[in-house]
């Protein structure tokens, strides 16, 4: 069901002439249209009519096209208006805002960010925004629209629900400034990749190990006789989501490079565990907290089963995965 939000957080309370500078324009040139009525009558001999008041009529000829262009702005009834996704901020794929028998349609706004986006030519008086897009909670806002501009006085703030299709991830490790840098890249049941999905809040934790082949660092890939070393890091891992409508891939992760380039480890074994929460059952804080209690050091059948006893399948959903060969810093 879409969420409706109260009056009162919403409520646009505009004067009748919302366009205030528009208005004052409209009254300044009426204004001098009487001030050059007043001089023509007033100041000027008979002699100099000859000329004045050709200049009078064009005068006036410009300032009634002026009026006849501003007024009907300042009367129009628009509401303007932004659309965000609530965890990135950032534009929100396939949005759909509708009011007053009208309808916007977005798949995405700018390479910039989310844009203003107005409606126009709508009618006074009581209305609702309605705001959807696939995989998020619809919102339905009530308004009270005044002839003239009107503006929310924040963004509409959709709450992604899901990836959709989502059946796994894979991870690309590569070497940055910051550390070793992990596109986090999701894939549906069909083996596709997800790239235009929501922002979902995602818990991410790594485990990175030395690895080893014959009880010595390796020194080269391999795909047999190869095991994990010494821990050199583990814990949650930050992540940026990335807004390009190009890009192939929406989460970047970073481990620290501090924390993993101060030992001799040519090649390292990493093992990922992405909690996946549903925002209308948990938060991040609630799922930062469950991790608090459980070392990433576990082995997987144990922090499959603590995960289980917590709420995975009804709260959120986790996928862990193991990244061998991957080049050391």
């Amino acid at each position: 069901m879409p969420e409706k939000k109260d009056n009162s957080d919403f409520l646009i309370d505009i004067p009748r002439f919302s366009d205030q500078s528009v208005y004052n324009q409209i009254c300044a040139l009426s204004l001098q249209v009487g001030n050059a009525s007043r001089a023509i009558q007033g100041r000027w001999s008979l002699r100099r009519h000859v000329f004045i008041i050709p200049a009078a009529i064009v005068l006036a000829i410009i300032i009634t096209a002026l009026v006849a262009y501003l007024l009907p702005r300042a009367l129009d009834t628009r509401l303007t208006f932004r659309v965000v996704d609530s965890v990135s901020h950032s534009w929100v794929w396939g949005m759909r805002a509708s009011i007053d028998r009208k309808q916007i349609s977005e798949f995405y706004q700018s390479d910039r960010g989310p844009v203003d986006l107005t409606f126009t030519h709508l009618s006074a008086g009581q209305a609702t925004l309605r705001v959807a897009a696939a995989n998020y909670v619809a919102q339905e806002i009530p308004l009270r629209l005044h002839i003239g501009a009107n503006t929310l006085p924040s963004p509409v703030s959709l709450v992604g629900l899901q990836i959709p299709h989502l059946d796994h991830f894979t991870m690309v490790e590569s070497s940055s400034p910051a550390g070793l840098s992990v596109e986090v890249r999701p894939v549906s049941d069909s083996g596709e990749a997800v790239l235009n999905h929501p922002c979902i809040d995602l818990w991410i934790g790594a485990l990175v190990s030395r690895q080893m082949k014959g009880g010595t660092p390796a020194t080269a890939p391999s795909n047999s006789g190869v095991t994990r070393g010494d821990h050199l890091y583990g814990g949650r891992v930050s992540w940026v989501w990335n807004a390009d409508p190009a890009a192939s891939f929406r989460y970047t992760a970073t481990i620290p490079r501090a924390d993993i380039q101060s030992a001799f480890a040519p090649y390292l074994t990493i093992d990922y565990i992405i909690i996946v929460p549903d925002p209308r059952m948990v938060d991040s804080t609630e799922i930062d907290s469950l991790m608090q209690s459980v070392s990433l050091n576990t082995n997987a059948s144990e922090l499959r089963a603590y995960l289980d006893a917590h709420g995975a399948g009804k709260k959120f959903r986790y996928f862990l995965s193991t990244s061998w060969n991957v080049k050391g810093l």
